[in-house]
């Protein structure tokens, strides 16, 4: 499988990508998406409640810790980066989200999530 710098350029490069490397890519993108987003949400509350030391580190070392996970990424297959513990075709890591998903309906009331 090609690294997914290679998958994002064919698609927008009008080339083609198998269905795979598609979903995936898509997995992986969500993944850079969620730790990114969970690092600004960490720095916004520290910065809310006017706190200068941060649990995740500075402002700083998010950047490069962000620019570090990107770059691995992006230098890997898809399949590769996520390991086999988070492809969407493994049993355990669909068991794991029913439960999450069950957990999550439990804490917020509502129905049939995921």
């Amino acid at each position: 499988m090609r690294t997914l710098l290679d998958i994002i350029e064919a698609v927008k490069d009008d080339k083609e990508a198998t269905e795979r490397e598609m979903r995936l890519a898509i997995c992986a993108l969500d993944a850079l998406l969620h730790f990114d987003f969970k690092a600004l949400a960490e720095l916004y509350k520290a910065e809310k409640e006017g706190k200068k030391k941060v649990l995740l580190g500075s402002a700083l070392f998010q950047y490069e810790e962000a620019f570090r996970r990107h770059k691995t990424a992006l230098s890997k297959s898809p399949e590769e980066w996520l390991g086999p513990n988070h492809l969407p075709e493994n049993p355990d890591n669909q068991r794991f989200r029913r439960v999450a998903f069950k957990l999550l309906d439990k804490v917020t009331g509502k129905v049939g999530g995921g």
